[in-house]
């Protein structure tokens, strides 16, 4: 478990670093399969990601890890690294690079063994919403951006920071760790009964903390998260809407194109054609 940050126990020398701190970019990738970052010499920048959706992978010192919905990570200035989205599964994930001195952080972002920090942040849609004010800040033209709405930006930046590095209590990981499970087993028929025994949470214990860490109940957030993996697979892959339906744990065709069009409003085949227009 990392150091929960209140305003008494950060000390000087990170109350200084905060104040040097620069947001120079920031982004967000949905649903790319072949989204992938190689800097075998780092950069001189601290880059944070924040997954929300599909999965992906870390290496860091020749070290991986796999990144799922809820995961959160810094990778240090100056320091080797590669990621990549899963190809199946691909990720959502918000990004933003950070100049200036971390210094006093680098032990939270590194374990000793040099293995990259995972922080378990949950979904957390306030979050999400950080990211999209800075985005409405400085638009996409970032060269255009007015120095009040720079200076705003950074700021929320750095409460972005402050929210990967303070941890979350027991029951958010718990939640955390319900997300996870939903996610490696997408695929596969779940019951509320079986999710409360298998966390051994009472249903309605269990759906009230949910929808209050997702937004959503537990087999609504797998069916969402079923539906945005159906829209990746047909966005960027040729494969049969029957062998999309059946990968993602639907009984029939029939039953997955309701369930898309439901979620979408469109047909997956008319979806599928939608997207290979746009390319």
């Amino acid at each position: 478990m990392y150091q929960h940050l209140t305003l008494q126990t950060i000390g000087e020398p990170i109350l200084q670093s905060l104040e040097s701190l620069r947001l120079t970019v920031c982004g967000h990738y949905s649903g790319e399969a072949f989204h992938q970052m190689d800097r075998p010499e780092g950069i001189g920048e601290f880059v944070l990601l924040y997954c929300i959706g599909g999965k992906g992978e870390i290496a860091v010192n020749h070290r991986k890890k796999s990144i799922v919905p809820g995961n959160a990570v810094i990778l240090p200035a100056g320091i080797p690294h590669f990621y990549c989205s899963d190809s199946e599964l691909p990720w959502d994930i918000y990004w933003l690079h950070l100049g200036g001195n971390l210094d006093p952080f680098h032990h939270m972002f590194l374990r000793q063994n040099g293995e990259i920090a995972v922080f378990e942040l949950g979904y957390q849609p306030k979050l999400c919403q950080t990211f999209e004010q800075i985005f409405t800040l400085i638009g996409n033209d970032q060269k255009t951006t007015g120095l009040l709405e720079r200076v705003e930006a950074n700021e929320l930046a750095k409460v972005i920071l402050l929210q990967f590095l303070s941890g979350k209590d027991a029951a958010d990981r718990e939640m955390m760790r319900i997300q996870q499970y939903l996610s490696e087993h997408i695929a596969e028929k779940i019951t509320l009964d079986q999710l409360s025994s298998l966390f051994h949470l009472s249903k309605y214990h269990l759906i009230r903390r949910f929808r209050q860490e997702t937004g959503y109940a537990p087999l609504e957030y797998l069916h969402r998260q079923r539906i945005s993996a159906a829209c990746s697979l047909l966005a960027d892959s040729e494969e049969s809407i029957l062998s999309i339906s059946q990968r993602l744990g639907y009984t029939t065709p029939y039953y997955f194109s309701e369930q898309f069009k439901q979620f979408t409003g469109y047909s997956p085949s008319f979806f599928r054609k939608m997207m290979a227009q746009k390319k």
